[in-house]
């Protein structure tokens, strides 16, 4: 559901973590456990391997993205696991009020690649949304995409709670109802059957300086609705892209990524 924060700032050249890049390294940590006897004595457990996320930075992804339309393509690591991406929903909001306008370029080149990365999986097309206006483009092309966030007018304080709750919602409302395979088999002897909810991902680009309001309870109410539908809780991922180095946004988006006590 809403997954940890990626800050744009914190990594060098603006580096960025992508959810389907994925690699393994061993975790040097040792565990103590109890004996299992129930002695006051530890066990020292070997080094266990886990998944860790390996970055990319929006400087190498866009000379990626420039040297493959130009025919010169290079290996980028992790882009065969792309394909978790597929046959998904792509939908990008970004924050446009007046603490975000020095990113101007930032925001454009970040989802310039993200649009690029993606846009094969979206066979309708990738959405994108401003916090600031009512506005919704929709294009296959990843320029054009980015060219709009370039010159969109920036200004006001965000509604965020407001404007994702208007997005999710609009999306969210026409899920449907899981049918298991016994169902299914049965209804087409009689009819087609309804065509299932497409997963969904959703990008957030912010400094998450906005005006008061919950959004964590916008978070909640989306879990609440794919629960009620049986949805897996892959079916909508939410990921906040942070801008700045603001320590009350920090905590605010470290929150919505782990403090809401979801079940999914």
């Amino acid at each position: 559901m809403a997954e940890q924060p990626t800050s744009y700032e914190q990594r060098h050249d603006g580096a960025s973590e992508s959810n389907p890049f994925h690699r393994r390294a061993s975790n040097t940590t040792s565990e103590l456990t109890s004996n299992p006897r129930g002695s006051s004595s530890t066990e020292e457990q070997p080094p266990r391997e886990e998944l860790v996320r390996p970055t990319l930075s929006i400087v190498d992804g866009l000379q990626w993205k420039e040297r493959k339309k130009n025919g010169r393509p290079v290996d980028l690591p992790g882009y065969e696991n792309l394909a978790s991406l597929n046959k998904r929903d792509h939908i990008f909001l970004v924050d446009n009020s007046d603490t975000m306008e020095q990113y101007r370029g930032d925001i454009a080149g970040v989802v310039s690649l993200l649009a690029y990365l993606v846009k094969g999986s979206n066979d309708d097309g990738l959405d994108l949304y401003f916090t600031q206006n009512t506005k919704k483009i929709n294009s296959k092309r990843s320029r054009e995409i980015s060219n709009k966030v370039y010159n969109q007018e920036f200004g006001g304080i965000a509604d965020m709670r407001g404007r994702l709750g208007s997005i999710l919602g609009e999306h969210t409302n026409r899920f449907g109802t899981q049918i298991s395979s016994q169902s299914l088999n049965l209804i087409r002897k009689s009819q087609s059957p309804r065509q299932e909810p497409k997963p969904l991902s959703f990008y957030i680009l912010t400094d998450a300086r906005w005006q008061p309001g919950d959004v964590g309870e916008v978070i909640k109410d989306v879990v609440q609705k794919m629960e009620a539908k049986g949805l897996p809780k892959e079916h909508v991922g939410i990921q906040f892209i942070r801008f700045g180095k603001d320590l009350a946004s920090i905590q605010k988006l470290d929150g919505l990524g782990h403090g809401l006590g979801l079940s999914m």
